[in-house]
């Protein structure tokens, strides 16, 4: 997510950015399935 000033306390960034964010997080969470492996091989 860009932001500017990380780590400050004035950091700053969009609300638009976040809201973007987490639905991007949530459709690729709810595409998850059970037969869904993580482990490396």
């Amino acid at each position: 997510m860009p932001l500017r000033y990380m780590h400050t306390p004035s950091e700053v960034l969009c609300l638009d950015d976040v809201q973007a964010t987490a639905d991007l997080v949530c459709a690729y969470c709810r595409r998850l399935t059970p037969e869904l492996d993580f482990t490396p091989v």
